[in-house]
């Protein structure tokens, strides 16, 4: 008798759970599971020793207690089989708990071999050394065994595509090393080997399946990365219990990146982690966000004595990190405010976007910024509908020009023709949803072929238009092909380049980086101009100003609007909009006065060598014929 396969087994095992314990794991059904797994391994390791031992001592061992150590080894070998194949299946239902009729079907293969293991018989071969069981008892675990294997077999092709490749591959491996072993055994059947093929079968799925190192976060070293939390919201959503999602967040990261850097914003999310651990008691933190640390509270008791415990904190200092970092919470009642992962998902999608406008140091989600999410995918359907039926409109406002003394040029600004879904929109407010849903290269693309074809279609050059702006987003300039787009768009309608100017925002021609000169540079080749947007509003760039080749800044009425309020903010602002201006005409660049609303705006922003005023105190944004019909009257 030799035990060596047996003890290289446990060794195996211990390694796996040694790696296992004290590190943070997701608490899945499928988690609960293996650790069965483990546990019902190293059970059975122990009673397949136990029956080799009784085996080869039947001189001495006593029937009953040969028999009993059979018995014991069977059952552990099939609750092994057992636990292994509810692991598997709860991988493949993503944690989806059974029905008693589901869990029941399940059982039948542990079921049959009771009767089996009580009254089944068991014989004795002995050849020498050689010596090993047999009866009905034994054929009956062959049996169960191939029935685990091929239940084994069926789920991985039913739920295939739900597994990694890594994953699929490291339970074909372990299904063939019980298939093997299960061969084995039939045609030697003194070679016991059971405990290899489960050490091995475990190995691989902790390195494939539940290697909690998987979870831990590359960047916030005290959290759980992503895809444990969604892990664990996907169990809490399957358990249909109430649950609540306590996220801190970082309100104000892009601030703190441009004015510390990458590595600083990281520590204060890395601060963040700890007070969570700390106060919510738990090691199971995570970061599902770039800015945000959550806690998933399943019991409602440390739910209420933690928020209690914030309120009090809140009322004391609030949470401003070092000056600088401005964080609040958030909370998330499930399943009443959201009843599955796709809907938390979105609503923390939501609440990340508009983190910037929340004030308050402990945000709830409610139904009114439930409301607020579905008027924003409203306002997606609505503009989605738009670019597929064509359904915006271009309007015009004319741009004054000083020198001339006549309207030489007007904005181009797009509309949504539907006024009837949602009452009007405004462009402020579906672009940037545009934008941040990957639409707006559509709608930049519709707007420009409208706008080529009303200056063929109308002869503009024949009202004294010398040329139209039209406004393009930064993610337009990200697209390598953006020239070569409005190139052809131009040349389809016969459109001189020199026609067109191409407005692109301040903060938007920073971020664009890199591709804004080279689609500058492509299109300038091209005979098209530029103006920077919204001067005033953003970074106020002024190195960029210089660098890059625009050929207009226009001047934000934020910059303007001041210079006319009370005695004490316009005299200061009037020195900061003379000094842009003063610094702007020396770089040889020309001004557009945006958001003149009054005669005495026009005549100051003239004095002071602004070359063209736009804004309501000459025109409204005018339809295709209003613009005409304006442009005929002041020719």
């Amino acid at each position: 008798m030799f035990l060596g396969v047996q003890i290289v087994s446990v060794a195996v095992v211990l390694s796996v759970v040694v790696g296992y314990v004290g590190i943070r794991k997701v608490p899945t059904l499928s988690t609960i599971w293996f650790r069965r797994c483990v546990t019902t391994a190293l059970i059975n390791f122990s009673f397949e020793a136990f029956s080799l031992i009784t085996l080869y001592h039947l001189e001495t061992v006593s029937e009953p207690i040969n028999r009993l150590a059979h018995q014991l080894f069977v059952i552990s070998l099939t609750g092994f089989l057992h636990c292994f194949l509810m692991f598997v299946e709860m991988r493949g239902r993503n944690q989806k708990r059974y029905t008693p009729k589901e869990f029941f079907v399940r059982t039948t293969p542990f079921i049959f071999i009771v009767p089996v293991v009580l009254f089944g018989e068991v014989k004795y071969f002995i050849d020498g050394a050689y010596r090993y069981s047999y009866g009905s008892m034994i054929e009956g675990i062959r049996i169960v065994v191939a029935v685990y294997i091929l239940s084994y077999i069926l789920l991985l092709v039913h739920f295939g595509k739900r597994f990694t490749e890594r994953e699929i591959n490291a339970l074909v491996f372990g299904f063939l090393i019980m298939f093997i072993i299960a061969l084995v055994q039939t045609k030697f059947p003194w070679m016991l080997l059971t405990s290899m093929g489960i050490s091995l079968l475990v190995l691989n799925v902790f390195i494939a399946f539940e290697n909690p190192r998987q979870y831990a976060d590359l960047e916030v070293l005290h959290a759980l990365n992503k895809t444990a939390f969604f892990t664990m919201i996907n169990e809490c959503v399957e358990a249909k219990k109430e649950f609540h999602i306590v996220s801190f967040t970082l309100a104000n990261s892009q601030m703190l990146k441009d004015a510390k850097g990458y590595n600083k914003t990281v520590e204060y999310m890395e601060d963040a982690a700890k007070y969570m651990v700390d106060y919510a008691h738990t090691k199971l933190v995570f970061h599902p966000k770039r800015d945000w640390v959550s806690v998933v509270f399943t019991d409602k008791q440390k739910y209420y004595a933690f928020m209690e415990e914030q309120r009090e904190l809140f009322s004391e200092k609030g949470y401003e990190e070092h000056g600088s970092g401005r964080f609040f919470f958030n909370v998330l009642k499930c399943p009443e405010y959201a009843n599955t992962v796709d809907e938390i998902v979105a609503v923390m999608d939501y609440v990340d976007k508009i983190k910037g406008d929340i004030t308050d140091n402990i945000f709830r989600i409610d139904e009114t910024v439930l409301e607020n999410k579905r008027f924003v995918k409203q306002i997606e359907a609505v503009v989605q509908r738009a670019i597929d039926e064509d359904g915006f409109e271009v309007y015009y406002q004319p741009i004054y020009s000083t020198r001339d003394k006549k309207f030489i040029s007007a904005e181009a600004l797009v509309r949504l023709k539907d006024t009837e879904t949602l009452g009007y929109i405004s462009p402020e407010i579906f672009i940037p949803i545009a934008e941040e849903n990957g639409m707006i290269r559509a709608v930049g693309n519709l707007v420009f072929n409208k706008v080529c074809r009303f200056i063929k279609e109308s002869k503009l050059e024949d009202y004294g238009v010398e040329y139209i702006e039209v406004n393009l987003s930064g993610a337009q300039f990200m697209d390598d092909q953006l020239n070569i787009m409005l190139l052809e768009c131009a040349k389809k309608y016969n459109v001189p380049p020199e026609f067109i100017n191409l407005e692109i925002t301040e903060t938007a021609s920073i971020a664009a980086g890199d591709l804004l000169e080279y689609n500058m540079r492509r299109l300038k080749e091209n005979n098209f101009k530029f103006s920077m947007d919204d001067f005033g509003t953003g970074y106020s760039n002024l190195a960029k100003i210089a660098q890059t080749d625009f050929d207009l800044i226009k001047l934000d009425k934020s910059l303007i609007w001041p210079c006319f309020e009370r005695e004490e903010i316009s005299k200061e602002s009037r020195i900061i909009l003379e000094s842009s201006v003063d610094m702007i005409l020396k770089l040889g660049k020309d001004i557009v006065a945006e958001g003149v609303e009054t005669l005495e705006q026009a005549d100051y922003l003239t004095e002071r060598g602004v070359k063209y005023l736009q804004g309501f105190y000459f025109s409204k944004p005018l339809s295709e014929d209003g613009y005409l019909e304006f442009m005929k009257e002041h020719q």
